[in-house]
């Protein structure tokens, strides 16, 4: 953590530099007042985050520990964590399962990808959500509103794997990986084997669908099921048509 900062101050530097030649009252460059802010952003951003032992991510914009490890609840800060689904071999059985190994261990399970092998036989990487109800859940599919069409007449029985092996890796910044998303049939029957619910939103942030989600019983997948059956909730957005 400390190096990690240390490299972000150095790109900071030239604002410090004429900072000090203004507080010393010496001639030449000063610094903007854009710099300054930008300066101040800075050392908000990364006091807080290095207070819990963790570094500022530019990209998604908040505070994470750095590579390798995971944030200690009762310690208030980032350690050495689990490595349970962090690699092929080491891969859980599905992202409830990774949930609750980190929890056991005494860590905050973070959502992102991880190395799951429902099967036994087929490790592959997952994207898992540990913030929305609950956590614990396995992505199985993700589109653009562009593509409703196309993936509402591929129901859960059908065999339309698109980016399987490449899962979105987080929920923020640009991840394109999200507008066009399927595991396989094989994959998602191993999963649905091992479920109990199903959860379906129209944002990939919970928080960003406070109305348009749905939780059900995993049935509602892995059953002969049409719009008809589970009603036309959220405007049609979750439709889904039956095997023919």
């Amino acid at each position: 953590t400390i190096g990690l900062l240390s490299q972000k101050l150095s790109k900071q530097e030239a604002t410090i530099v004429n900072l000090r030649r203004d507080l010393d009252g010496k001639a030449g460059n000063c610094a903007s007042s854009s710099d300054i802010s930008s300066l101040q952003s800075f050392l908000q951003q990364e006091l807080v985050c290095t207070g819990k032992g963790k570094i500022y991510n530019d990209e998604t914009k908040k505070c994470e520990c750095p590579v390798g490890e995971s944030f200690d609840v009762s310690l208030g800060r980032c350690r050495g964590s689990s490595d349970i689904g962090k690699e092929s071999s080491k891969a859980g059985a599905d992202c409830a399962t990774i949930g609750a190994a980190v929890i056991e261990a005494g860590f905050q399970p973070e959502s992102g990808a991880y190395w799951i092998n429902p099967s036994g036989s087929d490790a592959f990487k997952a994207y898992c959500d540990f913030d929305s109800y609950g956590g614990g859940w396995t992505l199985i599919e993700s589109y653009d509103i562009s593509r409703r069409g196309e993936f509402a007449r591929a129901n859960f029985h059908a065999n339309k794997e698109v980016n399987g092996n490449d899962p979105p890796t987080s929920d923020e910044g640009d991840d394109n990986t999200w507008n066009y998303y399927r595991l396989s049939l094989k994959r998602m029957k191993d999963l649905f084997g091992r479920s109990a619910e199903m959860h379906a939103r129209c944002h990939r942030k919970a928080a960003s669908s406070p109305q348009d989600w749905m939780v059900a019983d995993i049935s509602a997948l892995t059953g002969s099921w049409s719009a008809e059956k589970i009603g036309n909730y959220g405007q049609g957005k979750f439709r889904q048509w039956s095997a023919a």
